[in-house]
């Protein structure tokens, strides 16, 4: 005799947006740019959790109302508990900028903008419980400051771009476990309060000659919670309530970097250019959860929690023509082995996610102009 349970939901978006953006000469070095977006967004949910057993074991049926709906003991497939609900977010996010040119060939300019992101529903692992807690959570909004340099020089044989960047967050999405109120745990987006991410990017590509092509590129990002009083731990989901202020965020390693040489040779005969691409990236270490833990399972020697950084060299040769092209490729060459990202679930169980092994194939294209 085993519990039987099932979770139906229909989710409706409605969107309608209006835009704006221009630019307007100041001077014959300065520019302004100014752009608007007036964003309004509806979203219904109607939720049906199904059982087929007196007692849903885990999901701790009550005997009471739910949002007005009766729930009490299950006969056969019923519908154990009924949830529609509507929300409507709308925002304002505008855009400012002025750029001034400090010759022909660059420019130095800054950038203030906002956006959102909608709120929504968790529909997915849902109980009773976290109906009564709430399965709906907020829209995110953030504002961003950018100043960069960009542009070329040698003839254009150099391009470069440099940009330093603030964007801070309130009511940052991010799935969390938690606490319901029968100590019952579940995975659940909520709110984190706010989060600031600031960092420096810096591109730079060199033309040694018509053939040859030098890429790099190099990216520092210092993202962490500035408030998070309800925080929680996927080690410890009762723990939620502790203030991870101060925190790394998740899946956002600090340094990242990435190199690539390129060298083209003309083949006139076929009107096409004979390409061997090489290129190597860097992700910096990072944590895999908002908690910053590192832990072993009792009897384990693996180490959950945080990811080593790793490197990857990848690799292209072929014939490329301006309507086709043949590739011989392959991804992580040397055949290093790395993990992506880790989850825990709610029932304990903890995933490790390895990237890609060595991958090698074919690409054949054709463009039809």
């Amino acid at each position: 005799d085993g519990a039987g349970v099932g979770t139906f939901a229909d989710v409706d978006t409605r969107s309608y947006a209006v835009y704006l953006n221009g630019t307007y000469d100041l001077t014959e070095r300065l520019t302004l740019g100014f752009g608007a977006r007036y964003t309004e967004e509806t979203r219904e949910v109607d939720f049906d959790l199904i059982g087929d057993i007196v007692d849903l074991g885990f999901l701790q049926v009550p005997g009471a109302a739910i949002f007005g709906v009766a729930v009490g003991p299950v006969v056969g497939d019923q519908t154990v508990a009924n949830f529609q609900d509507e929300n409507d977010y709308d925002d304002f996010s505008p855009m400012i900028s002025l750029s001034y040119a400090l010759g022909d060939d660059s420019n130095i300019y800054l950038k203030y903008s906002e956006a959102f992101k909608s709120g929504g529903y968790n529909v997915d692992f849902v109980t009773t419980s976290a109906l009564t807690d709430g399965i709906d959570f907020d829209q995110e909004t953030v504002e961003a400051w950018e100043i960069g340099l960009k542009g070329t020089a040698m003839e254009n044989r150099l391009r470069y771009n440099l940009v330093a960047f603030q964007m801070d967050f309130e009511d940052y999405q991010l799935n969390q476990f938690v606490q319901l109120d029968n100590a019952t745990s579940a995975i659940t987006i909520r709110n984190a309060a706010e989060v600031r991410s600031r960092g420096v990017e810096a591109e730079l590509t060199y033309f040694p000659s018509n053939s040859l092509m030098l890429q790099g590129a190099l990216g520092y990002n210092d993202a962490e919670f500035e408030s998070f009083p309800g925080g929680s731990s996927a080690r410890n989901p009762a723990g939620i309530g502790a203030d991870l202020a101060g925190n790394k965020l998740p899946d956002a390693p600090e340094l990242t970097a990435a190199f690539a040489i390129q060298h083209n040779l003309a083949l006139p005969d076929l009107g096409a250019e004979f390409v061997t691409r090489v290129d190597w990236t860097y992700t910096d270490s990072f944590y895999a959860t908002e908690d910053n833990v590192s832990f072993a399972r009792p009897g384990s020697s693996l180490v959950w929690g945080e990811i080593d950084s790793y490197s990857l060299l990848n690799g292209r040769i072929g014939i490329e023509a301006d309507t086709w092209s043949v590739f011989l490729w392959s991804r992580n060459i040397l055949d290093e082995g790395y993990e992506e990202t880790w989850t825990s679930d709610f029932l304990g169980t903890v995933g490790r996610f390895p990237g890609d092994p060595r991958t090698v194939g074919v690409e054949v294209s054709y463009r039809f102009l």
